[in-house]
C-alpha cells in the first residue's frame, strides 16, 4: 500500500548458540540411553524400487498432499479435545501404526521436529531470532496390540512430553548413546507438524497481505517424511525420495493414514491391533477381486477314473515311452489293472498306504496307476535314500505292501513288509486279471503321501487328495499344456511332487509320458542327443538344472535345437533375470512359465508367464485357489508391503500324515471365508503384492532353504548333528549366491576333544540324511554367537573360508599331469579349494549337475568323451584319471 515497512531488530543468533553451549547436559546421556535401550534396528519402510542406503545416485524429491474433509478435521479436533491431547499426538499415533504395519515390527522410532521457538532465556527473544532453532529428536513408540486406542494415545502424549527436559540434546549425541550400529541412522523417516501455515504466520506479522503460499517443496536427508499442517482443513503431506518410492505407493500410504484417522474417530475403544489401515476399496481388491478364481473341473472323479475315460477315447495312442519300450493307453490300462486287482486281493482298500520304490521305468508307471486303481495311497520311496530314512517313512506311514523292481528286493529284505516285484508279476500270465476294478473311492480320498524335510529332525508326510491333484492337472492342461502334441520329458524323481504333473497331465489329455533314464537326465550331453530329433518339447525343471544346461550350451558347445523347445516351466527355486535373458537369447521363441507352490498346496498354487521384458513374479493364483498376504496378526498387508503368503482353496493337502499337531500349526482356519472347514496353509514365504495383482517373492521367514531344487529344513540337519556324542551345539547355514556355489555349512561347538574329522561327520549324516542335505563344510567354533535373548545370532556367524580343509585327504597332491588337469577342472567347476586327489567329488559339493560340467571340460581340454556316470562310479581324481588313461588306446 506504499507505506514503509518497519520490523523490530532481531535478537542475535549467536546469543542463542552461546546459550546452547552453556546448557548443563548432566543426565541427558542416562535419559536417552534409557529411552533407546534395546532398540537395535532402524525402522524402515520397504520401498517400491530397489534401493540401498549407500546409493550414491542423486535423490529425486517428490511430494504428495491430501486435504482432509472439513467434517473429518472437525471430528479429529473434537476427539483430541475430549481426550485432552493434541492433533500432533493423533498424527504421531497414525504414523507409528503405519511404520509398524509396513515394517512388521511393534517397536518403532522416527524423527520428530521440534521448533524450539519457545526457548526462554535471558536476553534472547526466540520469536524474533533469525536462524535455525529446530532440533530433530527420536520418538520411540511401542505398539502394544492389546491396548485400546484411547489408552495408547495417552501413553504417546506422556512419552512426547517427557522429552522436553532434554529436547535440546543434539541428535548426533543421542545417536552415539544408542545401540544402533555406527554408520546407521537412528531413523529413516521424519515427521513434523505445523499448527499454522507459513502464510498465516506472515499475515500475523502484517507481512504479505493478499499473498498466498501455494506449497513449499521440502527436501530432507531422509527417504520419507510425513507432515501435517493445520490449514483451513488438516493437510497431510508426504515428501519422498522418488528413487525409493513411486507415486502410487505414496498415494496409497496417504489413504492408509486417512483410513486410520477415520478409525480413531469411529472406533476409539478398539485395540490397536484391530485398527484397519487399508481403504475399503483396497480391502475388496486384495481379499475378493484378486481371488476370483472359481472354475469348473471334474471334481466328482478320481485320477484313475479320468485316465480310464481317456483310454476309451485313445486306446491305441502311445501312452508311455521308455528307451525302446512303449505302451498304448489300452496296454497301460490293462497292466495297471493286473497290479490293482492283485493289490485288492491282498487286502488293499481305499486310503490304505502302499509303498513304491522303483527307478524310472514303464513298470513304475504301471505300479503308480495300479495303486490308484486299487484305491490305495502311493508313497514313493527313493531307493537312493539312507536306510534309516526309508525305515522311518515306512513305519510312520504304516506301509505293509511295497511295489519294487526285482533288483531292489534285497534292499528291503530285512523289513517286515510284503514286496511285490512288478515286472516279475506282470510276466506271469496265469495271474492276469486285467479288467477295471470296481472300488468305492471318492475324490476326497488320498492319492499320495510325499515326504519332505522336517524342521524337528524327521521328515513329514504331506497327504494329498485326488480332488486337489485333479484341479491342478486340469488347470495345467487348459492353460499351459493346451497344445495336443506337446512332449513333456519326465526329468524329476517320483519322490518330488512336481513329477506328478509330468506324468499325469499328459495321461489326462491323450499325450505321452516320456521317461528318460536317470543317466540321461544327469547328463545334458546325453539329454541333447535325446532331444535333437524331437519337436514341441516342454522342459519342466529346476532353475539350477536349466542354468547348468545353459552353461553347457554357452561354454561347452552343446547343441540343442532352439526351435524344438516350445515351453520352459521353471519351479522349485527362485530364479533371476539373468537366467531369463540367457534363455531368450538362445531360444528366442520359447515360452517361459514360473510355477510356485509348496507340496502342501499340491504341485503349484500360482503361475506367471515370464516375458523377455517383464518383471519376475510368482504370478497369480490358479483356478479354485485363494491367496492372502498377511502380517503376524493375520491382517492383510497393503500393496507393495512384505507379508507372509497364505494359500487356501481346493489345492490344500489334508495335512501332515500321522502328525495332527503340526497340521494344526500349519493349516489354520480361513478368517476370510464363511465356508465350513475352510483353511489356509502358512507357507512361511515373504512376498508382496504388486499393483497389478501379481505376487513378488522375497524370501523365507524361517530356516527353510532350497538348494538345487531340494527343499531343506536346516533344523532337521541340526537335529541330526546334535545327536552326535561329540557335539554340544550346531547351526547350519546356506552359503553361496549362485546356483553353482550354493552349499550348506555346519558350525559346531564340541562337547569334548578330539575333534571329529569331516569324513566322520559326513558319514554320520549320511546314515540319516540324503546326500543333498549333508553339509559340505564343517567349521568348529569355541561358541556360537547369541542375540540378547539367548538365541543363535545367524547374522553374526563368520563366513566360511574357501581354503578350509575339506577332509582328512586334503594333503594328497597330484602325482601326474592327468591328475593335475582334473584337479584344476574340479576347482573351477566347484568354486572351492583345499582338497586333494583322493577326495570324493560328491562330498565336496559335487552333484549330477556339476558333474556334467566336469565331463564337458574333460572333453574340451583332453578330447576324451566320458559319461557322467563315470564320476559316480569313480568319484575321486585318482580313480577318474586311471579311467581316462584306460580309454586312450580306444580313442
Amino acid at each position: 500500500d506504499g507505506s514503509d515497512l518497519e520490523l523490530d531488530p532481531p535478537s542475535p543468533y549467536r546469543s542463542y548458540i552461546d546459550w546452547l553451549q552453556r546448557q548443563d547436559d548432566t543426565g541427558a546421556e542416562d535419559f536417552w540411553r534409557e529411552k533407546l535401550e534395546g532398540f537395535k534396528e532402524t525402522t524402515g519402510v520397504p520401498g517400491s524400487h530397489s534401493y540401498t542406503k549407500d546409493n550414491d545416485s542423486p535423490r529425486l524429491p517428490g511430494k504428495q498432499t491430501l486435504w482432509l474433509k472439513d467434517t473429518l478435521t472437525d471430528s479429529l479436533k473434537t476427539f483430541a479435545d475430549e481426550q485432552q491431547i493434541t492433533l500432533l499426538t493423533l498424527l504421531q499415533a497414525a504414523w507409528a501404526v503405519i511404520l509398524s504395519r509396513y515394517s512388521g515390527t511393534d517397536d518403532v522410532v522416527f524423527g520428530i521436529v521440534k521448533s524450539n521457538r519457545n526457548v526462554s532465556a535471558d536476553g534472547i527473544d526466540s520469536k524474533s531470532l533469525i536462524g535455525l532453532l529446530i532440533n530433530t529428536l527420536p520418538l520411540r513408540i511401542k505398539i502394544t496390540s492389546g491396548t485400546t486406542l484411547i489408552e495408547w494415545l495417552q501413553e504417546i502424549r506422556k512419552e512426547w512430553v517427557s522429552l522436553r527436559t532434554y529436547e535440546l540434546t543434539p541428535l548426533a549425541q543421542i545417536q552415539s548413546w544408542s545401540d544402533i550400529s555406527p554408520g546407521e541412522g537412528l531413523f529413516e523417516t521424519i515427521m513434523g507438524f505445523e499448527r499454522k501455515t507459513f502464510n498465516d504466520r506472515l499475515q500475523e506479522l502484517g507481512v504479505g497481505k493478499g499473498w498466498k503460499i501455494i506449497d513449499l517443496m521440502e527436501k530432507t536427508g531422509f527417504p520419507l517424511g510425513f507432515s501435517g499442517v493445520m490449514d483451513q482443513t488438516l493437510r497431510l503431506s508426504i515428501s519422498y525420495d522418488q528413487s525409493c518410492y513411486d507415486s502410487e505407493f505414496i498415494s496409497r500410504m496417504l489413504g492408509h493414514i486417512q483410513a486410520l484417522l477415520t478409525g480413531f474417530i469411529d472406533q476409539p475403544n478398539k485395540k490397536i491391533s484391530e485398527l484397519a489401515i487399508l481403504t475399503e476399496e483396497e480391502q475388496k481388491q486384495i481379499i475378493i477381486a484378486w481371488n476370483q478364481t472359481k472354475s469348473v473341473y471334474p471334481k466328482e472323479k478320481c485320477i484313475h477314473e479320468l485316465f480310464e475315460i481317456q483310454v476309451e477315447k485313445t486306446p491305441h495312442s502311445i501312452a508311455v515311452e521308455f528307451e525302446q519300450f512303449q505302451l498304448t493307453y489300452q496296454e497301460l490300462n490293462s497292466k495297471a489293472n493286473v497290479i490293482a486287482n492283485y493289490l485288492i486281493n491282498e487286502g488293499v482298500a481305499p486310503e490304505m498306504k502302499v509303498g513304491l520304490s522303483m527307478h524310472k521305468s514303464i513298470e513304475m508307471l504301471v505300479g503308480l496307476l495300479g495303486i490308484m486303481k486299487a484305491g490305495g495311497v502311493y508313497i514313493p520311496l527313493d531307493p537312493n535314500l539312507p536306510q534309516e530314512r526309508i525305515s522311518f517313512m515306512i513305519e510312520d506311514s504304516g506301509i505293509s505292501i511295497l511295489l519294487v523292481q526285482d533288483e531292489l528286493i534285497e534292499k528291503y529284505s530285512s523289513l517286515n513288509i510284503s514286496q511285490i516285484p512288478v515286472a516279475s508279476y506282470l510276466s506271469n500270465a496265469s495271474l492276469v486279471n486285467d479288467s477295471n476294478p470296481e472300488i468305492n473311492i471318492e475324490p476326497e480320498n488320498l492319492v499320495y503321501i510325499i515326504y519332505t524335510s522336517g524342521s524337528t529332525g524327521t521328515p513329514k508326510g504331506v497327504a494329498v487328495r485326488h480332488l486337489s491333484l485333479i484341479n491342478n492337472l486340469i488347470y495345467a492342461n487348459n492353460h499351459i499344456y493346451f497344445e495336443q502334441d506337446l512332449l513333456i520329458p519326465s526329468l524329476l524323481n517320483v519322490s518330488f511332487d512336481a513329477s506328478v504333473k509330468q506324468i499325469f497331465a499328459p495321461l489326462l489329455k491323450g499325450g505321452k509320458v516320456w521317461f528318460l533314464p536317470e543317466e540321461v537326465i544327469a547328463d545334458p550331453h546325453l539329454l541333447s542327443e535325446k532331444l535333437k530329433d524331437r519337436q514341441s518339447i516342454v522342459i519342466n525343471c529346476m532353475p539350477s538344472y536349466w542354468n547348468a544346461i545353459l552353461n553347457l550350451i554357452d561354454q561347452e558347445n552343446i547343441k540343442i535345437n532352439p526351435d524344438a523347445i516350445k515351453k520352459l516351466i521353471i519351479g522349485g527355486e527362485k530364479f533371476n533375470r539373468q537366467l531369463i535373458d540367457r534363455t531368450y537369447s538362445l531360444f528366442p521363441d520359447i515360452e517361459i512359465w514360473n510355477m510356485y507352490g509348496p507340496t502342501e498346496t499340491t504341485l503349484n498354487s500360482t503361475v506367471s508367464k515370464v516375458k523377455s521384458d517383464s518383471k519376475i513374479s510368482i504370478g497369480y493364483p490358479i483356478s479354485n485357489t485363494v491367496v492372502y498376504i498377511l502380517d503376524k496378526q493375520l491382517r492383510p498387508v497393503p500393496i507393495g508391503i512384505p507379508g507372509i503368503l497364505y494359500i487356501g482353496g481346493v489345492g490344500l493337502a489334508r495335512g501332515y500324515y500321522n502328525n495332527p499337531s503340526l497340521t494344526a500349526q500349519s493349516f489354520i482356519p480361513n478368517p476370510f471365508s464363511d465356508e465350513p472347514g475352510s483353511r489356509l496353509y502358512i507357507t512361511g514365504d515373504y512376498v508382496k503384492w504388486r499393483s497389478d495383482g501379481s505376487i513378488e517373492f522375497i524370501g523365507r521367514m524361517d530356516h527353510q532353504v532350497k538348494i538345487r531344487g531340494f527343499r531343506i529344513e536346516l533344523g532337521e540337519i541340526e537335529a541330526v548333528l546334535n545327536q552326535h556324542s561329540k557335539i554340544r551345539s550346531v547351526v547350519v547355514i546356506p552359503d553361496g549366491d549362485t546356483y553353482e556355489s550354493k552349499k550348506l555349512v555346519a558350525y559346531i561347538v564340541l562337547e569334548d576333544l578330539p575333534e571329529p574329522s569331516s569324513d566322520e561327520l559326513r558319514s554320520y549324516c549320511l546314515k540319516f540324511l540324503p546326500e543333498y542335505m549333508v553339509p559340505l563344510m564343517f567349521i568348529f567354533l569355541d561358541s556360537l554367537p547369541l542375540t540378547p535373548t539367548g538365541k543363535v545370532d545367524r547374522h553374526a556367524i563368520p563366513e566360511p573360508k574357501q581354503d578350509i580343509k575339506m577332509s582328512d585327504s586334503y594333503t594328497v597332491a597330484p602325482s601326474n599331469p592327468m591328475e593335475e588337469i582334473l584337479l584344476g577342472i574340479w576347482k573351477d567347476v566347484l568354486v572351492i579349494d583345499g582338497f586333494g586327489v583322493t577326495e570324493n567329488f560328491f562330498r565336496i559339493g559335487g552333484n549330477s549337475i556339476s558333474g556334467t560340467r566336469v565331463v564337458s571340460r574333460v572333453y574340451s581340454i583332453l578330447g576324451v568323451e566320458i559319461p557322467v556316470r563315470a564320476i559316480f562310479e569313480r568319484p575321486t581324481i585318482v580313480e577318474l584319471a586311471e579311467y581316462i588313461k584306460s580309454l586312450e588306446p580306444h580313442m
